[in-house]
């Protein structure tokens, strides 16, 4: 569009309608007056994006602040459970230490439950050397496997309260302490995981199981015939053990038994 050289400018009074002042404006002001008008546009533009994207970046700043107190509040969660595990830990090591248990090694910090985790019925496929040897006498345990403190003993969970199952009782001793069975049977399985160790698993008739965990040796193998009160391993502290100790569950035709309703009384002394 080509600009005039002169513009008239003519103002006209509202009420009578007629002229009152009249302006000429030369190209040069015109020219500089739409450039007034055009950098006002780019300001009020700028200005625009500006308030927008601070907009976004004060959004942003609340939600990396909300991000930053949720990690916050995790890591305190954290940080009071580790604080009460480790005080469950001193607990269980002033014990020991009392009952004259020697002190684990100090690079193992972790108290989890040595048995969580594991289904409260595992029913069981008899194998066939205890099929063959079907003439054991189905008798429950009626003896301690070795001697020692029960440090934790047998619960179910409570997964409503929060409260891990353990299915079976461990007791604390000495590496390499003898384990023995606990009554005459045909050993079915041994093995090892991360939770039990070193294990062993002895069938005593068609009805009853019995499993030795944590142990440092076996000293049996699948199929063997054992006698009640028959050395089958060394206590030791293997799998999520933290301490030395042997693991000892009973089971009845697929469900886990709490042994001292079994066995009367406690483990011998060491």
């Amino acid at each position: 569009m080509r600009i005039p050289g002169r513009a008239h400018v003519t103002v006209v009074d509202e009420k009578s309608g007629t002229p009152c002042r009249d302006f000429c404006v030369s190209r040069p002001v015109m020219l500089l007056l739409l450039g007034v008008f055009a950098v006002l546009a780019l300001v009020v533009v700028l200005m625009a994006l500006e308030v927008a994207s601070h907009r976004d970046q004060t959004a942003t700043i609340r939600k990396l602040e909300q991000q930053l107190a949720d990690a916050q509040l995790d890591a305190l969660s954290a940080h009071v459970a580790k604080a009460e595990l480790e005080q469950s830990r001193r607990l269980q090591q002033h014990l020991l230490e009392m009952l004259g248990v020697p002190k684990p090694d100090s690079s193992v910090s972790d108290i989890a439950d040595t048995v969580a985790g594991l289904p409260a019925s595992r029913p069981r496929v008899p194998s066939t050397a205890a099929a063959a040897g079907a003439e054991i006498p189905n008798r429950p345990p009626s003896r301690w496997p070795t001697a020692g403190v029960i440090v934790e003993g047998f619960t179910r969970g409570d997964e409503a309260n929060d409260i891990e199952q353990h299915l079976g009782v461990d007791i604390a001793g000495v590496a390499d302490q003898p384990v023995y069975s606990v009554a005459e049977g045909i050993v079915e399985f041994i093995g090892n995981d991360d939770v039990l160790g070193n294990h062993v698993e002895i069938r005593h008739g068609p009805d009853w199981l019995t499993i030795y965990g944590h142990c440092n040796r076996i000293l049996v193998g699948p199929g063997m015939h054992v006698r009640a009160g028959e050395q089958v391993a060394n206590m030791g502290r293997t799998g999520r053990a933290t301490s030395t100790q042997l693991h000892f569950e009973v089971w009845q035709q697929g469900e886990a038994i709490d042994p001292r309703k079994l066995i009367a009384g406690d483990p011998a002394p060491r």
